[in-house]
């Protein structure tokens, strides 16, 4: 590990994220954020429009709350050499037997299971619960204290609202986004937001 982390996005979840990098031991943190204003600074951490020449071989976690555009900018640092890796909570536990990717953000107070497999830029959110045997995609967001059984996939970019709940071996296609409080039974197929008890689909993306 570098003493030195450079967090893409200086929003809400950037700052999370340099929370959990605080705990874990990262001696000096830097935000990159082209739309900061000059001589800005979070949590007594510089903000920059731009990474110099002088950060090329500190670690990098881009913290953007867009899906894509956090999957999509975490790949190009990666093709460019720059080194992605991921930061968890003290307090998370994730079994020795999960796979997780680079350039997630595992929560405080999470548990992934065995066997489960954790994407590329992935956020799995404080509190959230991800089973044995899961697959949860690249550039997905699970967020705060939601519950996934155990063998459920979920495909790239899908955004799982705070408090909803998987029954154990269900499928969610790519991008979709479940609400707040959903109980999702069955599979998610047909793109758009999923709503309710259970779950319903009550927009359809174009």
């Amino acid at each position: 590990m570098s003493k030195v982390l450079v967090i893409y996005g200086c929003g809400g979840h950037g700052r999370s994220a340099a929370a959990l990098a605080e705990r874990a031991g990262y001696e000096s943190i830097v935000f990159v954020d082209d739309a900061a204003a000059l001589d800005e600074r979070i949590m007594g951490f510089p903000v920059l429009r731009s990474a110099g020449n002088d950060l090329l071989d500190a670690d990098c976690l881009v913290a953007f709350g867009d899906n894509p555009m956090r999957l999509r900018r975490s790949r190009e640092l990666a093709a460019a050499g720059r080194r992605l890796v991921s930061v968890a909570g003290t307090s998370a536990i994730v079994s020795r037997h999960a796979a997780v990717e680079a350039g997630c953000f595992i929560g405080e107070l999470c548990y992934v299971g065995p066997r489960a497999r954790i994407g590329a830029a992935t956020i799995v959110n404080t509190g959230a619960l991800v089973e044995h045997d899961c697959v949860i995609g690249s550039g997905c967001h699970v967020s705060v204290d939601v519950t996934i059984a155990g063998s459920c996939h979920l495909a790239d970019e899908v955004t799982i609202f705070s408090g909803a709940t998987l029954r154990n071996r269900v499928s969610i296609g790519a991008g979709i986004l479940v609400g707040a409080g959903a109980v999702v039974c069955e599979d998610l197929t047909t793109p758009g937001t999923y709503v309710g008890v259970p779950a319903r689909l009550i927009k359809q993306r174009a």
